[in-house]
């Protein structure tokens, strides 16, 4: 995935998120539709903007938003496929609070929302909807087909966020990416280990960063599990 950025204000009040039901998780509804409740997660922080958004941030957040969709569509209909599976069914939540921090981003700075009207699995970025498709189709063999397909993405994710932590001078904007970086490497310590038929690995832990990746600088505590992914950000 280009530009594969993710971002979470988590804190606050509980609210619920929804997961899509098994038989439709890769079919069509609407991009910005609620995912069926299994669990209740912190609402997100209120916004701050710095100022207006140039057209470099503006840009940034409209791929960030695309691009959790993408994260959060192929994971829940790898989850659909493989209902077994704890990585999908944890990390598939954590990118649903992505995509709706963002989308609070883009109300904040006024910014038009791309995922509008947009239906599961569809993208207007060509590369993106590539993407997805390719690694839609690769997962479909297998879960550890799948659990790569999720390497592949979490990899380049990481460095996307990397080069926007090295480019990016508005503080807000720079913490919050950092945090997502630590979430990303955890996501991807998670599904490495999946991938390589390691059922209880180091990685496979509820610590890292904390529960939600926010903005604030309290860590979470490890605890191993079986088949598990971490409280994931």
């Amino acid at each position: 995935m280009r530009r594969h950025l993710t971002t979470v204000l988590a804190v606050g009040t509980a609210g619920i998120l929804l997961l899509p039901p098994a038989a439709s998780a890769f079919g069509a509804s609407a991009g910005a539709r609620p995912l069926p409740a299994t669990a209740r997660y912190a609402v997100l922080d209120t916004v701050q903007p710095t100022g207006t958004a140039s057209a470099e941030l503006t840009a940034v957040l409209v791929a960030m938003r695309e691009e959790e969709r993408m994260a959060r569509d192929l994971y829940a209909g790898f989850l659909a496929a493989y209902p077994d599976s704890r990585p999908f069914s944890r990390i598939v939540l954590a990118e649903q609070r992505h995509f709706d921090a963002v989308g609070k981003l883009l109300t904040a700075y006024g910014i038009t929302d791309p995922s509008t009207g947009r239906a599961t699995g569809s993208y207007a970025d060509p590369a993106l909807q590539s993407a997805y498709d390719g690694w839609k189709s690769a997962g479909a063999a297998s879960k550890t087909a799948a659990y790569q397909a999720a390497v592949e993405l979490e990899k380049r994710d990481i460095a996307d966020l990397e080069k926007a932590i090295a480019t990016t001078t508005d503080t807000q904007v720079s913490r919050v990416l950092n945090r997502l970086l630590t979430a990303s490497k955890r996501h991807l310590a998670v599904y490495t280990q999946a991938a390589a038929g390691n059922r209880q690995g180091k990685g496979m832990g509820q610590g890292g960063a904390g529960k939600h990746v926010g903005m604030g600088s309290n860590a979470g505590q490890g605890q191993n599990c079986p088949d598990a992914a971490p409280q994931a950000s």
